[in-house]
């Protein structure tokens, strides 16, 4: 699982294989009678954080400079 994957299935949201009427409709039937964690959209969330971007931005840099 990487920890840079804003999607996580089943988790922090649903994917679905066609971009079609039905297949849409199908995710969304799904996600709505799922038992979603906030503690887990929760901490996926903060990967994208402003605080996290600027951290993994610049400590790759740091490196090199």
């Amino acid at each position: 699982k990487n920890k840079w994957e804003i999607v996580i299935e089943r988790k922090t949201g649903v994917f679905y294989n066609s971009q079609d009427e039905g297949s849409l409709k199908d995710a969304i039937k799904y996600a709505s009678r799922v038992k979603w964690s906030e503690a887990h959209i929760r901490k996926n969330a903060l990967n994208f954080s402003r605080t996290s971007f600027v951290k993994n931005l610049k400590d790759p840099v740091r490196k090199y400079v």
